[in-house]
């Protein structure tokens, strides 16, 4: 991708997940993301329609309107976060009046600027992909020895500081 290919078309090859169930809305938000490069998908309108397209992994990102035909989008959080899918959510309410599954998320108010909603997709899609879940995620461990390549414990890597399990001679501490 050029530097002017950048600037022109920011989310390239991405495919954006639309959920809004304002028609209208959703039709401006596929156009704005189509033009900036992405592929779309929907939008879709319900919670149901919505919980059906991020199980099929179709997309690497979605915006989220916070409140949809069928209920509130926070019932997505949980389906978003076990797919490892991003997602961005757009709302009439203020950030700190978002349902308890949303607040955290990245957040562009309605009216919606569509530039801020660009950058903030392209800001969210270049960090490292949240790994797919199928349940709890253990934390890395390694196990740790002495110069001889003894084992003398397990070190689990928490919120990247290392605890170390054991003692010095290899027994529990």
């Amino acid at each position: 991708m050029t530097m002017a290919n950048d600037m022109t078309r920011p989310l390239d090859g991405i495919s954006v997940l639309i959920i809004e169930d304002e028609f209208i809305i959703g039709m401006m938000l596929l156009s704005e993301i189509e033009r900036a490069g992405a592929i779309s998908v929907g939008p879709v309108t319900s919670v149901a329609d919505a919980l059906e397209k991020i199980k099929s992994g179709i997309a690497d990102i979605a915006i989220v309107d916070s409140k949809l035909a069928d209920g509130s989008a926070a019932d997505l959080a949980d389906a978003l976060e076990h797919r490892g899918m991003r997602y961005v959510v757009v709302s009439g309410y203020e950030e700190a009046n978002l349902p308890k599954g949303l607040k955290g998320a990245p957040f562009v108010p309605k009216p919606i600027s569509v530039p801020l909603l660009i950058e903030t997709i392209h800001r969210v899609t270049r960090r490292p992909a949240m790994p797919m879940s199928t349940g709890p995620l253990p934390p890395p461990a390694r196990l740790y020895g002495d110069a001889n390549g003894a084992e003398r414990g397990l070190a689990l890597e928490v919120d990247s500081a290392v605890c170390q399990v054991g003692s010095e001679d290899g027994r529990r501490a």
